[in-house]
Order: C-alpha cells, then structure tokens, then sequence
C-alpha cells in the first residue's frame, strides 16, 4: 500500500516553491561552470530533487495527497494516477538519483540533458495544475463561472407574464401593471363597415313651416310621418 500525506493548501504550495529553488540552483550551478563534467553530479541531483518536489505539487492538486517514503515505485504509482507522463519523466530522474547523489562514477552529460528536461518538465506541469486549482478555490473566480453556466429555467409565457427563475420579477410587474391600467377599448374591425341612418326631419315633399307656432310645428312633422 502506498504511503501518503495529506496536502493542505500549504503544504502545495510550499512544495512547488522548492521545486523551484532547487531548478534555479541547477540552472545557477550549470551556468557557472566551465565544463560540464565538473557540474554533473551536483546538477543532476537538484534536477531530480526538483522533479521530486513538482511531483508532489502535482499529486497534491490532483490527488489530494502525495507520496511519503523512500519507495520510489509507490512515488511514481501514485503520480501515474494524478498524471501519466508526468511519471514517466519521474522514473527517469530517480533513476538516476542513486548514481549522481551516492555513487562514485560521475554523470554523463547525455544524463544532464536528461534530467534538466525532465525536471523541466515537472516544474511546468506543477506550475499549470496549481494556477487551475487556484482559480477553481477562488471564490469569485467561482462565483464568475456558475453566473455564466447557469441558465434560466421552466421559462413559459403566461398572462402575466414570463414564469421562472428569469421572469418571477418581470411577471409580477406586468401583473400589477394589468391591474392598475384601465381595460382598452378594441378597435373596430378594419373591413366592418358601420353604417347610420339620419334621422328624416320629414316626408318626402313637405316640411315644417317655422313661422306656426311650437304645437302646430311638432303636429306637422308628426302628421309626416308615415
């Protein structure tokens, strides 16, 4: 069973900070060097601390947990589940920490090439995961993302107005204004055609003399009609 520690925010980020002293010292240390023969042994070591350390940030961000021992297979089992080719550029460099660290016979510079472009390599993957799981820890980061996914929903039209999460408020408001505005009289239809009929003052022939008096005028137009 692979051994494991528990990653608080603190311990991840501790980590990545010394995956990247340890890469910047390579760097210094193969820099101010004239041969790289002198250099090896030193350079590929931190080169492989370095690894070591971005491992356990990436673990950490994608696990929860990183490896804890001397077991160098449970170390690359554990990061194969985080991610794989990140462990394989681990098996590399721990391949090569007993000869460059404990033995006698100094590295190759072909071993150089090696674990500075693994350890490269780590470092940026640690790098990446740690910047993602920051951003999804951070609240309004959080709070940005879930306003722009969400999306109304059982939005219906009604009489009131638009239902659901998007349209409680809209549908109230048409509400209240439907019941305070006065109910608006339809227009007519535009090809019905309302007609009047005049009211005759008279038949046909006659009409109302004005110089009689007011009862023989309205006895007159009465006597008119038919």
């Amino acid at each position: 069973m692979v051994r494991t520690r528990h990653c608080p925010p603190a311990v991840r980020l501790g980590r990545l900070q010394k995956a990247v002293q340890f890469f910047d010292a390579a760097v210094v240390v193969q820099s101010l060097a004239d041969e790289d023969g002198e250099i090896a042994d030193a350079y590929v070591t931190l080169c492989v601390q370095a690894g070591i350390a971005a491992s356990d940030v990436i673990c950490c961000a994608r696990l929860g947990e990183h490896a804890q021992g001397e077991n160098h297979g449970e170390a690359v089992e554990l990061l194969g589940k985080a991610d794989k080719d990140s462990a394989k550029h681990l098996r590399t460099l721990l391949g090569m920490k007993t000869k460059s660290g404990y033995g006698y016979a100094t590295a190759a510079a072909d071993d150089c090439k090696r674990a500075g472009r693994a350890a490269e390599v780590l470092l940026e993957t640690a790098r990446q995961v740690n910047i993602t799981l920051s951003r999804s820890q951070c609240p309004r980061d959080r709070a940005m993302r879930n306003r722009n996914s969400s999306k109304p929903a059982n939005i219906l039209p009604t009489d009131i107005g638009w239902q659901g999460t998007a349209g409680a408020a809209i549908g109230g408001r048409d509400a209240v204004k439907a019941k305070q505005s006065p109910p608006q009289r339809r227009s007519s239809h535009p090809l019905k055609v309302e007609t009047r009929v005049r009211t005759p003052l008279g038949l046909p022939g006659q009409r109302c003399v004005s110089d009689t008096s007011a009862s023989d005028f309205q006895q007159t137009c009465q006597h008119g009609w038919p």
